[in-house]
């Protein structure tokens, strides 16, 4: 008879410690590791005192697409059961990063009925959806960045992850005791801001002089950023006269910026 299948990826660390996923294939209550050999399982069960043997015949084609799925989506076979993610070229690899695919994909993988299991480490990983909501203000001579963050069904303001970013330490403790771990994109583009910015509260202040890291926010935050026109076309602007014990002559671009 037909039972319920459901596919597990079970967290365990890889020879030298590296992060990997373990693929068990569940039928029913009985479950199966991707890479043992066993295709039927017996058992007896007692019910109302009497014997009742149960069959389970695992479901190649089911399983296969499975890992095909798996591949399509980044992660690469290693050894039996364990699937790990590859680095970059040129990089070390990094556990961190298959803690960041399990978020990116975490929808789809629940769509797909995935269970995620975290038993076999010594505390909890944060696994779930990661946002960040930025609005950009204009005072005076500032910036004012407002921006949310949310792991999961945790919100904080964002220059809550500014002593982390800066001090390039991804894990970002949560309430419940368990551990969020900052994407790496959000590490790259928020740490100029985070370096040249000046806390105010929750907010976070940028001088008009460092408008240019708006840019990175823009592009980080997948949408247009609208901005009052309060800064003007450097090269429209009126030419200064020098200081008259001033006697070198400026560049092109020099100019522009004196001016």
């Amino acid at each position: 008879r037909d039972v319920y299948k459901r596919q597990v990826l079970k967290l365990e660390n890889y020879l030298g410690g590296d992060l990997c996923v373990a693929l068990y294939l569940r039928y029913g209550q009985w479950t199966f590791p991707y890479h043992s050999e066993k295709q039927v399982h017996v058992s007896m069960l007692e019910q109302n005192g009497e014997p009742e043997f149960h069959r389970i015949r695992r479901s190649r084609g089911w399983e296969e697409g499975v890992v095909q799925w798996l591949r399509d989506n980044g992660l690469q076979a290693v050894q039996g059961r364990l699937f790990c993610l590859p680095a970059p070229d040129g990089q070390e690899p990094d556990s961190l990063q298959l803690i960041e695919w399990l978020s990116e994909h975490y929808s789809e993988l629940k769509r797909k009925g995935f269970v995620i299991d975290q038993n076999a480490l010594t505390r909890k990983i944060f696994i779930g959806e990661v946002s960040l909501q930025l609005q950009v203000d204009t005072r005076d001579d500032w910036f004012d960045l407002k921006a949310r963050v949310q792991f999961g069904d945790f919100t904080f303001p964002f220059i809550s992850l500014r002593k982390y970013i800066l001090k390039n330490q991804r894990e970002f403790p949560l309430p419940d005791g368990s551990i969020a771990i900052i994407p790496m994109e959000w590490m790259s583009r928020l740490a100029k801001v985070f370096h040249f910015g000046e806390e105010d509260g929750d907010l976070l202040r940028l001088r008009r002089m460092h408008y240019t890291l708006l840019d990175e926010l823009q592009d980080f935050t997948g949408e247009e950023l609208r901005l009052p026109e309060v800064l003007p076309d450097p090269a429209a602007a009126p030419d200064m006269p020098l200081p008259a014990s001033f006697r070198a002559e400026l560049r092109e671009y020099q100019k522009t910026g004196y001016n």
